[in-house]
Order: C-alpha cells, then sequence, then structure tokens
C-alpha cells in the first residue's frame, strides 16, 4: 500500500468514526462482532463499558482490536480495520476531558451530571484509534 492509499483509508476511517455513534467490535470468545457507542472526540473513538454501561468483555484486556463501521442509512460496510486500545485510568489528566466529551454526547444520562462520577468508579474507558492497515 502506497502512502497516499494509507492516508486515504485513515480519512475514510476516522469519517467513518465520526460520523457515526456506534462501531462494531471483535472481541475475544465473542462469535459475532459485538456493537458499541462511541464518541468521536480529538482523533480518537472514546467507549464507555462495564458497570451499568454497555458490556464488551475483553476489551479491557486488548492492545488491538478488529473494528468496522456501516452506513447508517444502508448497513452496507464503510470501513474495516484495527485499533490500537488503550484504557484512560480516571486518575489518566486525559481522562476529565475524555469523559466529559462522551458525556456531552450521551442522550438522558440516567444520572444526569454525576454521570462521569459514575464512569469514574464502575466503569472503563477505552481509547480507539485506527491503525494504517
Amino acid at each position: 500500500m502506497s502512502q497516499t492509499d494509507g492516508a486515504a483509508w485513515t480519512c475514510l476511517a476516522q469519517e467513518a468514526l465520526r460520523t457515526s455513534s456506534v462501531v462494531w467490535l471483535t472481541l475475544p470468545g465473542s462469535a459475532q462482532p459485538r456493537i458499541a457507542w462511541h464518541v468521536w472526540h480529538d482523533g480518537a473513538a472514546y467507549v464507555v463499558h462495564e458497570g451499568t454501561e454497555q458490556s464488551l468483555p475483553g476489551l479491557v484486556q486488548l492492545r488491538q482490536v478488529e473494528f468496522a463501521v456501516r452506513s447508517k442509512d444502508t448497513g452496507a460496510l464503510l470501513v474495516r480495520g484495527t485499533a490500537s486500545a488503550h484504557t484512560l485510568a480516571p486518575s489518566d489528566p486525559r481522562w476529565v476531558e475524555a469523559a466529559a466529551a462522551v458525556h456531552a454526547h450521551r442522550q438522558s444520562p440516567p444520572d444526569g451530571a454525576q454521570q462521569p462520577a459514575r464512569w469514574a468508579s464502575q466503569s472503563t474507558l477505552t481509547v480507539l484509534v485506527p491503525l494504517l492497515p
């Protein structure tokens, strides 16, 4: 693949993740990819999971994860690839900004403004960054 192809793929992956609110993740031990809601922020997809949020078993142990994004309109595959995966701990200075960005996009949070505090104590915030194929 040439650098131009790589740049085009990166643009496609970023645009697909930016405009979609869900991504399909291939997780260990799962027969089928699992759908996950995410928020695109600052060049990455942020996923809050576990606790009372979406269950994505095994994601926290992965350093890379296969992902796919489908069209909201037709369901057709837009892009498939690999993303680096790393967890942000609530003690990480980037966690507050990332949690605020995800919180701002969450519709009807069950605990309102307290949602990020619940995430800090009960959930995991994972950052997914598309990698060149």
